[in-house]
């Protein structure tokens, strides 16, 4: 089954998708133009999200956290995170920004995050674009300035790449709270065209 979120606010919102007879996911499949936010917003930091049992494909942003980005609340648990576009690039999940900041290819946080649990974070990407663009690319897959009780979940190929300034993380930044970590990390790589910090994790506490 495939399931359209909408950008419309909430207090909480429950994605409860599913498994059929054949062992397949219920897809979420959000194709926006690229924007600054897009994908799950969260506004508000009384905002709840709990997905599960779902894919999220064709998410994309210009700024933080393409699938999602939450001041929030969140619990993820059996989620993939894959096979996201934007800005017309082949690559998936991506936060493509030439004037600015790129954090969180696939998911930004700033409130709390229970446990995070997903199949695996594959070819996320936080790129800055252009070599006069003097913004960070943060984390491929996650980028997070709050509290995250726990990760699980395979990081594959995840990419912060900056053209003009410093990369962090090629699958994770943390620069607040990571209370555990549950992961095997394959192929990700953090390139700047200044400082490159963390192909893998990006944690400063």
């Amino acid at each position: 089954s495939t399931i359209i979120p909408t950008e419309d606010k909430y207090t909480v919102m429950n994605v409860l998708g599913g498994i059929d007879e054949n062992g397949i996911k219920s897809t979420i499949n959000y194709q926006p133009e690229s924007s600054v936010y897009s994908g799950f917003i969260l506004d508000d930091e009384n905002d709840i999200l709990n997905i599960s049992d779902t894919n999220i494909i064709n998410a994309g942003a210009s700024t933080r956290g393409s699938a999602i980005n939450s001041l929030g609340t969140v619990t993820l648990t059996n989620v993939t995170l894959n096979s996201n576009n934007v800005s017309g690039t082949t690559d998936v999940n991506t936060i493509s920004s030439s004037s600015g900041n790129a954090y969180g290819g696939g998911i930004a946080l700033e409130g709390t995050a229970g446990d995070i649990e997903c199949d695996i974070f594959q070819y996320n990407i936080s790129h800055t674009i252009g070599t006069t663009n003097t913004g960070t690319a943060r984390g491929g897959a996650i980028y997070s300035n709050g509290t995250m009780t726990s990760i699980k979940g395979n990081f594959t190929e995840n990419r912060a790449i900056s053209d003009g300034s410093s990369a962090e993380g090629g699958a994770l930044v943390s620069i607040g709270t990571l209370a555990s970590i549950t992961s095997e990390f394959s192929g990700n790589y953090a390139s700047g065209y200044g400082a490159s910090k963390g192909g893998a994790m990006y944690l400063t506490e």
